[in-house]
């Protein structure tokens, strides 16, 4: 199965050892999502695992703590804290870590300050809508902020960036799936937002879409780009799916894959070509999802 990624956003930071990067080195990348830490502890065996990987840097994108309605300030301070202790031995290995805000993350009340303050640790950030774009060797990171308003992605931003980074490989992140598996809030919420988001995926030859939210692994191939939605960070693994049964407008998706175990994405590029495998908990299954 295959795909390929790009998105946009309000901050570019760009990696140091830009300069030095040999075109031909492998670069690898892992992406972890749903690892709800404060009721989960799997995302702690997930972490010592790429501890033992050639990682250069691992997306986080969202749902990174329990968080939620429910929680309190504090509770939601003391998962974040606990988020970071356990990817401390990470980063102290020099892998850049890019965390996304998942909707556990924005449904605490009054946290909106906690999680700026948490997101400034990682990436710089300033006031307004929280995407942001990481140049990471020769590829565009893209990480969208489904959470800014009413609309799941700025377009404006989104296209403006593709304008910008066309020397670029572009990878593109977010929390929200754009077609429902299973929970019914995502991308569809706004259908033409989210028509118009996968319209320029295809105008710019994009091929894929890396997102969470829904806790299993489903690839689907929707107008010739890939949906993959790899919510297997630590979160209660869910059984249900449907049929893409959503708001599809003139979309038809098409299933590839589904899976309910735990594990996370690494996506290899060498020599200018993209992989992109998903890999089990304990190395017991790996399975091919892209190549680009």
């Amino acid at each position: 199965m295959m795909a390929v990624i790009s998105v946009s956003c309000d901050k570019v930071q760009v990696d140091s050892d830009n300069e030095n990067e040999n075109e031909n080195d492998t670069i690898r990348l892992c992406v972890v999502s749903d690892m709800h830490v404060g009721s989960s502890e799997i995302f702690t065996d997930i972490a010592s695992e790429i501890m033992k990987k050639d990682v250069g840097c691992i997306i986080a994108t969202g749902d990174l703590v329990e968080g939620g309605k429910g929680a309190t300030v504090s509770e939601f301070s003391q998962q974040l804290s606990e988020w970071k202790e356990i990817t401390t031995p990470l980063v102290s290995k020099g892998i850049k870590i890019l965390p996304l805000k998942g909707n556990h993350e924005d449904d605490v009340r009054n946290g909106a300050g906690l999680w700026k303050e948490f997101l400034s640790g990682y990436v710089p950030v300033d006031d307004g809508i929280m995407n942001y774009t990481y140049v990471y060797k020769n590829l565009l990171l893209v990480c969208l902020d489904n959470y800014n308003g009413e609309e799941k992605v700025d377009i404006s931003w989104w296209e403006d960036e593709l304008k910008r980074n066309r020397d670029k490989k572009v990878l593109v992140f977010g929390h929200e799936p754009a077609f429902k598996i299973f929970h019914d809030d995502c991308l569809d919420d706004d259908v033409q937002n989210r028509n118009d988001f996968w319209e320029i995926l295809k105008r710019y030859n994009i091929r894929a879409y890396f997102c969470g939210h829904d806790h299993f692994l489903d690839v689907a191939e929707v107008s010739g780009i890939h949906q993959i939605c790899s919510g297997t960070g630590g979160g209660w693994l869910m059984e249900k799916y449907s049929n893409y049964n959503g708001y599809n407008g003139n979309y038809t998706p098409h299933r590839l894959i589904h899976k309910s175990s735990y594990g996370y994405i690494v996506i290899e590029c060498i020599h200018n070509h993209i992989s992109v495998f998903w890999k089990s908990l304990n190395y017991t299954e790996e399975i091919m999802l892209l190549l680009i």
